[in-house]
């Protein structure tokens, strides 16, 4: 009969915490990552290994949601479309750009044939994929000594 009570009692005190305590809502997050985290779940297997996604949003837009109820993109130009839930609960459209980007070696300066090329004649850029050569994504880049 103790331990009744004693579980009963725990029990009450766990249920008026709750109530005090309210419903948990879920933390508004930034749009772009929200867009981000879908666009590399629907373009992953498609991806370069250390690609990165860019993510501009169309003027406008809201920018805390708390997840993305319906999403579409188009992998050849980037451009998406999403349906975004807020804190009140009601979906909102949102579109942009999710574009894809590289570290690319670049020169500094002219470098002419038979030159031995250094570290500090190449800086390495952010760089959409499309103005990447394409061969260069099938190679491995040798790293610089």
């Amino acid at each position: 009969m103790k331990r009744v009570a004693i579980a009963l009692f725990v029990l009450f005190q766990l249920a008026a915490a709750l109530v005090v305590a309210g419903p948990v809502l879920a933390q508004a997050v930034p749009v772009t990552d929200l867009i981000e985290e879908r666009a590399v779940a629907e373009l992953g297997a498609t991806l370069p290994a250390k690609a990165k996604l860019d993510i501009r949003m169309a003027e406008g837009m809201i920018k805390k949601g708390n997840f993305v109820q319906e999403f579409w993109i188009d992998p050849d130009s980037g451009q998406f479309i999403a349906n975004v839930v807020t804190d009140s609960g009601v979906p909102q459209r949102v579109w942009g750009l999710a574009m894809v980007t590289l570290t690319v070696p670049v020169p500094n300066r002219r470098i002419v044939p038979d030159e031995i090329v250094r570290a500090q004649d190449v800086s390495l850029v952010e760089m959409p994929m499309q103005r990447v050569y394409k061969p260069l994504l099938c190679q491995k880049i040798m790293p610089l000594a």
